[in-house]
């Protein structure tokens, strides 16, 4: 897949490459992938905490860096690799 945005910087860059494994087993601090029940999805890292489970957008300046994932949302993978194109 290619990271589209900013909200993963500086980790990750617009245009960056990453791959994706879908098999599961997703824990805190795992980076992934999520859809949510109306189609659309998002990239960002796993956080599980005593207050519950959400999603962290990296880029410190991003205007709303913690997300609650959607009822019916599905996690479709975790990156295990990121490249940027020469």
């Amino acid at each position: 897949m290619r990271v589209e945005g900013e909200s993963m910087m500086p980790e990750y860059h617009d245009g960056d490459l990453i791959f994706v494994d879908q098999r599961g087993a997703y824990d805190h601090g795992d980076d992934i992938i999520v859809r949510s029940p109306d189609g659309k999805a998002t990239f960002k890292r796993l956080q599980k905490t005593n207050e519950g489970t959400y999603l962290l957008a990296l880029n410190p300046s991003w205007p709303d860096r913690i997300i609650r994932i959607p009822e019916e949302s599905q996690i479709c993978g975790k990156v295990i690799f990121s490249g940027r194109q020469r």
